[in-house]
């Protein structure tokens, strides 16, 4: 319907345009439009009728192609801030916290906006680096939560990278079997047709340490024999020789 712009931006500037009206959901329904279809455009849950759409988009004072521009526009600042959250994450993996943590405050975005899943990511790791398990814990399922909820795709496979990241929470408490637990959720809940591809190799690999941490020697074989072959596919350096390692 929303020709030419991403749909979740789309529907994160309908959502915002309710709020700025100081509506809630519930306000903006009646006789003609429900409460559940109202979510359901908002959320991009279920496919709802392009008319229907239209007439939500008029009760708040916007139309199709106000949408479509103000999503556009809305892009350009979206693209700037995965920019800067790309570089706080580059920090992170470099064992850095207290400036990503300033960074992420300066910055500050709603919690349905369509990068807020990532937000939440780097927020979780930012307590992990800071051994705090239990906050880590929180904004990482959260992060999840408002992916899902939300359906918020434009981070790929961010639920896959929150569920390696609670993996290797676990893992450093030496809960194995939690751990253990969380990479399963992370290779299930994998999409190859989104980016973030390379996610799949770090769950892999930390399953196998996981499996050889907990004695499932064979398992853990099983898992290396079908990394092994994909290793000239790995960017990260690291999960490729942690992989080769592993072998000897």
């Amino acid at each position: 319907m929303f020709a030419g712009v991403n749909e979740c931006i789309a529907r994160y500037i309908i959502r915002r345009t309710r709020k700025e009206k100081g509506l809630r959901q519930e306000d903006a329904a009646d006789k003609t439009i429900s409460y559940g279809t109202i979510s359901n455009i908002e959320r991009g849950s279920k496919k709802v009728d392009e008319e229907t759409v239209r007439k939500y988009l008029r009760k708040l004072g916007l139309t199709e192609t106000r949408v479509i521009n103000l999503a556009r526009q809305e892009e350009e600042e979206i693209e700037f801030l995965m920019t800067q959250l790309d570089a706080i994450e580059s920090m992170l993996n470099h064992n850095k916290a207290e400036k990503p943590i300033q960074l992420l405050k300066a910055i500050g975005i709603e919690r349905y906006h369509p990068l807020a899943p990532y937000y939440t990511y780097l927020e979780g790791r930012c307590f992990q680096l800071k051994r705090k398990w239990k906050k880590a814990e929180k904004h990482y399922k959260f992060a999840i939560r408002l992916r899902n909820q939300y359906n918020l795709p434009l981070k790929g496979n961010i639920a896959s990278k929150c569920y390696n990241e609670l993996g290797i929470c676990f893992f450093l408490q030496n809960h194995m079997e939690k751990a253990l637990s969380y990479i399963e959720k992370g290779l299930n809940a994998y999409n190859d047709k989104e980016d973030g591809e390379q996610i799949i190799f770090a769950l892999n690999s930390n399953k196998v340490f996981y499996l050889m941490n907990s004695g499932q020697y064979e398992n853990a074989k099983q898992v290396l024999n079908e990394l092994w072959s994909a290793i000239p596919e790995i960017e990260n350096k690291n999960t490729a020789l942690t992989c080769i390692d592993t072998t000897h």
